[in-house]
């Protein structure tokens, strides 16, 4: 970890590494050199499990670079290694003197055959699983889940859910034991709070944490200077899709802000799954997200000279950073904590208009889609399959290319013999080249969000794949991101699957 603090992070500065080696399964890589390939896509993918496990438990205004490194030292196959090192991590975090880390995560795996449920399943029963479920979480929250199944009913999933949460409780309280002897040592400090079931488990903290380094957190005095100033200009920039409709009187808004979930569970599905009718033009009535995006930086100016002229913040001659005792002592703030409550504020807003007015800041209600348009084939036949799936300002072009069974080839695994075979006959690579979102880059290797994204949607689309005696190849999907204003992933999957079907994979 790093004391210096990093004030310009839109969020805690964590970055989690994952390595293995085959040596840990008593294997030689099967490289000429004999090395593993430094950064494989299993290793990305789990250290973004573990950063989505712990992530949410740091406290938002820690900003200092910190770094966790889960090493895989052995594995016999009996359980996968990314839960392990989730707690791994976890249990790490909390030993840590200096991080405000106060609840442990526990992590387990569920799988499924025959409507029997087995926790932390091998690698080898569960390479024929219906279901596989990691599911990460504190005492009372979920703080990572992620699954691939085959159809599975939403009863067997919520059971899934029930028995794997529930079985994350030994895992915490392991934890907790830990830190109170590392603790007794002088090596740690007890930090922990848990829910529990009974009143022993409610009195796990023997101190709270009190961390050695100042958190950078918008303080309640700036946030409330921040609301007072723009809180009414963010609801009209938000609101501008109503700008020519008639307001509602206060009691029908309180009535339709009641109904306002209730509403959406009775979606229209023809105007919800429609280029055309009301989705398309609500969507067409507020600011695209350019517009939306100019508009905020005018009000973040606006901000920065309001509080500049009550006297809250430095002018452009005096430097003052959120750990400045000058800055302290005068009573000044800076620049760059009004700019996270400004974006605090952001989030609040959107949240009151979403559940009081029953509108999205576009304009669509709550059970509307974007304008959406699919085109299958559009490449010419030279390639395998295309497919073009476009929602909203979001578009994606996706080809699929038919391979020999042959080139499934083999693969640098810790346990490659319990890999399924069907999970080595479908790959899916997601690009997002800059240009979608209007921005300048260099090309490069798929970074981690690439890697994760193509990823969750090879596993959306896994479980249509044919079965290997009726289709006995290996497809290649390309996904790329031609726009992109969300949802990305999700269009990679819509487009994906457009693509192997104009291929002629005959998908279940």
């Amino acid at each position: 970890m790093d004391t210096t603090p990093q004030l310009g992070a839109d969020g805690v500065p964590l970055q989690v590494e994952y390595r293995e080696r085959l040596a840990a399964a008593g294997r030689l890589p099967l490289r000429p050199d004999r090395r593993e390939r430094v950064g494989s896509d299993r290793e990305v993918l789990v250290a973004r499990l573990v950063d989505r496990a712990v992530r949410p438990l740091i406290h938002p205004g820690f900003m200092y670079d910190t770094q966790v490194w889960c090493q895989l030292l052995s594995a016999d196959g009996s359980i996968d290694a990314e839960v392990v090192a989730i707690n791994a991590a976890s249990a790490a975090l909390l030993l840590a003197k200096e991080i405000p880390f106060t609840h442990p995560v526990g992590a387990v795996r569920v799988g499924l055959r025959n409507t029997r449920l087995v926790l932390n399943p091998s690698p080898f029963w569960q390479s024929n699983s219906q279901l596989s479920l990691t599911y990460a979480g504190s005492s009372h929250k979920a703080t990572a889940i992620e699954a691939t199944a085959a159809q599975v009913s939403n009863e067997v999933f919520k059971r899934a859910m029930h028995l794997a949460a529930h079985w994350t409780r030994p895992l915490m309280r392991a934890q907790v034991a830990l830190a109170r002897t590392a603790a007794a040592h002088g090596t740690g400090t007890v930090s922990v709070f848990m829910r529990g079931s009974s009143a022993q488990d409610q009195q796990h903290p023997t101190s709270r944490h009190q961390p050695g380094l100042p958190l950078l957190w918008p303080s309640e005095r700036l946030q409330q200077a921040v609301q007072g100033l723009m809180e009414q200009p963010l609801i009209a920039v938000f609101s501008q899709h109503n700008a020519k409709k008639p307001q509602p009187q206060p009691q029908q808004q309180q009535q339709e802000g009641a109904d306002c979930m209730q509403s959406a569970d009775a979606a229209r599905p023809s105007a919800a799954f429609s280029s055309s009718g009301p989705a398309a033009s609500a969507a067409a009535g507020g600011l695209d997200k350019a517009s939306r995006a100019a508009a905020l930086s005018l009000l973040q100016h606006q901000l920065l000279a309001d509080l500049r002229g009550l006297g809250l913040l430095a002018d452009d001659q005096t430097h003052v950073t959120a750990s400045s005792a000058t800055g302290a002592a005068a009573g000044l703030i800076s620049k760059e904590e009004a700019l996270r409550a400004f974006d605090m504020l952001q989030g609040r807003v959107m949240r009151k208009l979403l559940l009081q007015g029953c509108m999205r800041v576009d304009g669509r209600q709550l059970d509307e889609l974007r304008p959406i348009s699919c085109q299958a084939g559009n490449l010419p036949r030279v390639v395998h399959g295309s497919g073009l799936f476009s929602r909203g300002e979001t578009q994606s072009l996706a080809t699929a290319t038919v391979g020999h069974d042959r080139d499934v080839g083999q693969v640098d695994a810790l346990f490659p013999r319990f890999t399924s075979s069907a999970s080595n006959r479908l790959h899916l690579h997601y690009s997002f080249p800059p240009f979608s979102v209007g921005e300048l880059g260099k090309s490069s290797a798929p970074n981690r969000r690439e890697v994760g994204h193509g990823n969750l949607a090879r596993s959306a689309l896994l479980g249509l794949m044919p079965k290997e005696d009726d289709f006995p190849f290996v497809v290649r999907v390309t996904a790329d991101t031609l726009s992109s204003s969300g949802s990305s992933s999700m269009a990679a999957v819509c487009a994906g699957a457009l693509a192997l079907r104009a291929a002629g994979v005959p998908m279940q």
